[in-house]
């Protein structure tokens, strides 16, 4: 995989993608009554994913992926007890966390990746 491909402006073209997941999400929020939502906690990640795509930090992509690794559990087991489960947040979710797992291929990951330096 080339080293350099999350410095590309196609990298930074994808990191809009999650951008737009979060405003679709905020536009189902406004339109159900209930835009304070719009503040959890992995509708916040896919912003931070979105700017760290946009502007290469990668301690932000590695922040923000593994949020969403650490969510996707959580919100399964939350849509299975209530039974709600709509294609904004599938693409939060879902999308989001695949997004971020795209974006730490490239950024890559090592045992010392989570020290700024």
């Amino acid at each position: 995989m080339n080293e350099t491909h999350w410095k590309t402006r196609r990298f930074q073209l994808i990191g809009l993608v999650p951008l737009l997941i979060f405003l679709y999400r905020l536009a189902q929020y406004v339109d159900e009554g209930t835009p304070d939502w719009i503040m959890a906690n992995c509708n916040v990640t896919l912003v931070m994913l979105a700017l760290g795509m946009l502007a290469r930090q990668r301690m932000a992509i590695r922040v923000s992926a593994i949020w969403l690794t650490i969510g996707v559990p959580l919100w399964l087991i939350d849509a299975w007890v209530t039974q709600v489960l709509w294609i904004a947040s599938i693409l939060s979710h879902l999308g989001g966390w695949l997004l971020g797992i795209y974006a730490v291929r490239h950024v890559r990951v090592t045992g010392r990746s989570w020290w700024p330096g």
